[in-house]
């Protein structure tokens, strides 16, 4: 009899010590993804920022005589780099994140896109239509951290962007400074 408890006692312990690795081993999976997921998160919308920036820059930098800038230029070569590392994260982000935030992505990357194509666009609508624009990226860049937000079941969502720019404060042209230059450009 008590090589029999003995036995089932080794068995018991033996089919909990498996389901305790299955469990374990599911936990360390789940946990990857997510950090993984984090991550491309975290880049995608760091290379969505860049890419902006370096438009903005090229912009708030160009001059008549020399715009649109060359393929080589400094701020646009950042710029599609920029774009490109986005595109790439984007596979990621489809085998890792819900559609609702592959969808987003999907939305912020094509204006982004649309945003670097300014630099094709002559100087003074570049600048014309560079705050809507900004702010239209803005509001994707949003729509895209809420999507993950709610997929990584973090705090709620924001109800509204934030009032403040990172720029504000550091000495930079205001738009209403851009708009006109525009201006100025339109009366040479």
């Amino acid at each position: 009899m008590p090589a029999i408890i003995s036995a089932v006692a080794a068995s018991l312990a033996a089919v909990l010590a498996g389901v305790n690795l299955v469990v374990s081993g599911r936990r360390e999976h789940a946990k990857w993804a997510r950090e993984t997921l984090v991550e491309v998160l975290v880049d995608f919308v760091d290379a969505s920022f860049e890419s902006k920036d370096a438009v903005k820059h090229a912009i708030r930098e160009g001059k008549p005589e020399v715009w649109p800038p060359v393929d080589d230029a400094c701020h646009r070569a950042q710029a599609k780099a920029a774009e490109r590392r986005m595109r790439t994260m984007q596979s990621r982000l489809r085998l890792l994140a819900a559609p609702r935030v592959v969808d987003a992505a999907q939305h912020l990357r094509i204006e982004t896109k649309r945003y670097l194509a300014l630099l094709d666009s002559p100087l003074r609508d570049a600048l014309e239509r560079d705050l809507q624009m900004r702010q239209n990226l803005w509001t994707l860049r949003q729509k895209f951290l809420n999507e993950a937000k709610v997929a990584l079941a973090l705090p709620r969502p924001w109800r509204r962007v934030p009032k403040t720019t990172p720029s504000e404060g550091l000495g930079r042209p205001s738009d209403a400074d851009l708009r006109a230059r525009a201006t100025a450009i339109t009366d040479e």
